[in-house]
């Protein structure tokens, strides 16, 4: 498969360190595959998928999307393209509006004849009866699992290029975490979505994605294409 994000001999530093954050790297991520990052805290996971997101300029290297260098990518078509979501909804989502408030200050970014209705949108969400009985409570009432499935939900009801998500369970109890994983596992499949997924959880690293590529001090030390059947275990003993 030809390379869909193409990362090429980038690199990252900043004057406080003497070590680059990201030392010089190719990366290849095809159309529709689901990539999961591992790397311990300081190995540069966030910095890298900032730079694949466009959200940093490496100091040196390009970043092409679809053949097209990133940087010349206009904002608004980059917002549409490229999605980020991270452990805290709330960068993304208005806690003191409605949950209807948000839909519509969501779908106020897209044309009216492509806006989807309340209906639409939370039927995303695996749990459309609850949500839309609570359309007219502010978001502030919502657990953190369920401000997640609801970005989720906004988040695919038009779809990006590439979902990049940045420990986006993490701050979860272990149940929320589960149902959140999961549905983002379904709603990537359904929808053949592109998508690069940091996450220190290695149950998810190993039930999800088809490649892994693990981080340490900047450099990709493990690029490993997952079988169908993997366990938590094999994954263990590959980072052992």
């Amino acid at each position: 498969m030809k390379p869909y994000l193409y990362a090429e001999k980038i690199q990252f530093k900043v004057k406080e360190r003497n070590e680059p954050i990201i030392s010089e790297t190719t990366l290849n991520i095809a159309e529709g595959e689901f990539v999961v990052v591992l790397g311990t805290n300081g190995s540069g996971k966030s910095t890298l998928t900032k730079i694949l997101a466009g959200y940093l300029k490496p100091t040196s290297g390009q970043i092409f999307l679809d053949q097209v260098r990133i940087d010349k990518l206009p904002q608004s078509q980059k917002a549409g393209m490229l999605l980020t979501i991270t452990q805290k909804a709330d960068d993304r989502l208005f806690s003191e509006l409605t949950l209807e408030e948000n839909i519509i200050l969501w779908e106020s970014r897209f044309p009216s004849n492509e806006r989807k209705t309340n209906e639409e949108i939370l039927e995303l969400t695996g749990l459309s009866k609850r949500f839309l009985s609570r359309l007219t409570q502010p978001l502030s009432n919502f657990s953190g699992g369920e401000k997640q499935l609801i970005l989720l939900a906004l988040a695919i009801s038009h779809p990006p290029k590439i979902l990049f998500l940045d420990e986006h369970t993490a701050s979860l109890d272990p149940k929320a975490s589960h149902k959140v994983m999961k549905k983002t596992a379904e709603i990537i499949e359904e929808h053949k979505i592109t998508a690069v997924m940091i996450t220190h959880n290695l149950e998810d690293a190993a039930n999800h994605g088809k490649r892994l590529i693990v981080l340490d001090n900047g450099k990709v030390v493990l690029d490993y294409l997952k079988p169908s059947i993997f366990s938590l275990r094999e994954l263990k003993e590959i980072l052992d």
